[in-house]
């Protein structure tokens, strides 16, 4: 565990001079929040963005020779991938609690209603899409590196566009399901809450198995 947490610090000093890109994306975020006046639309800007960030560790290893590194600090294959997935879905989950807290200071600000159950609902059904997009997108970075596996780890997010462009066609019917659901959460804001982060956690477990086994037989 302690070469985990050291791989993780070393990841972070690693991205550090990309620090003020990041934060620039998620300041536009909040803006757009505040000006939208829907504090519920930031959990799902926060994803968008995290997913545009697990990038940013593969891009700097392979620009810098980082895996070599990790080699002569004794940094076995396992405690890569186990690390980098930790710092992924740590990062994710930090940001979902800081859209959480700046989504209840908009609702403060316009004095508009804020539903916890429904909030939590949200940022847990994002975590979830976070998860199943990099948990296919991981173990192609993994075996192909940053360059060659760019365009195809990019793919994914055009499951993020569907829904937008199935939506006018099935208006009716999603309010219907929106509405029976949006019961359903306030009836069962435990399980609605636990059930996708679970799910997500589950997917990011499976695809870090698979990322290991592929990572574990690429030669540097």
């Amino acid at each position: 565990m302690p070469q985990v947490l050291a791989f993780i610090r070393l990841q972070l000093l690693a991205c550090k001079p990309y620090l003020r890109s990041i934060l620039l994306v998620f300041a536009f975020a909040v803006i757009f929040g505040v000006t939208s006046r829907e504090p519920y639309s930031l959990p799902a800007l926060f994803t968008i963005y995290m997913i545009l960030f697990i990038t940013y560790p593969f891009a700097i290893g392979e620009k810098n020779n980082l895996d070599i590194l990790f080699a002569t600090l004794s940094l076995n294959r396992k405690q890569v991938v186990s690390g980098l997935y930790i710092l992924i879905a740590g990062v994710e989950l930090t940001a979902a609690l800081l859209a959480l807290l700046l989504a209840q200071i908009i609702a403060l600000i316009y004095q508009t209603s804020f539903l916890w159950s429904a909030a939590l609902f949200t940022v847990a059904c994002c975590f979830l899409v976070f998860s199943l997009i990099v948990s296919l997108q991981l173990p192609f970075f993994f075996k192909l590196g940053y360059t060659k596996a760019k365009l195809i780890a990019y793919l994914p997010l055009m499951l993020l566009a569907l829904p937008a462009i199935l939506l006018p066609s099935l208006k009716g019917k999603v309010e219907g399901l929106l509405s029976d659901a949006s019961i359903w959460i306030e009836a069962n804001s435990i399980l609605s809450t636990l059930a996708p982060l679970a799910a997500g956690l589950i997917l990011l477990l499976i695809s870090g198995v698979i990322s290991y086994r592929i990572y574990q037989k690429r030669d540097f």
